[in-house]
């Protein structure tokens, strides 16, 4: 794909690991600093792991741009 997949904002926004199987270049769309966990990963992941949430990923971010969207037409 061209374009990151639908659902990883929404993945991304639980602050929780996502797991990535598989390779496609819309991984180099990812937001800079965010990095994929990949199944290699699994066991060295702890219970309760979080990630932090890159600023582009962020509602507020999200929200912004909707905003700017509305206004400019």
């Amino acid at each position: 794909s061209h374009a990151l997949p639908g659902k990883f904002a929404e993945y991304a926004m639980t602050g929780r690991p996502v797991i990535a199987i598989g390779d496609g270049s819309w991984r180099s769309l990812l937001p800079e600093g965010y990095t994929l966990c990949e199944p290699r990963d699994l066991l060295t992941l702890k219970k309760d792991s979080t990630v932090p949430i890159c600023e582009e990923l962020s509602v507020d971010a999200a929200a912004d741009r909707l905003i700017q969207l509305l206004e400019s037409t």
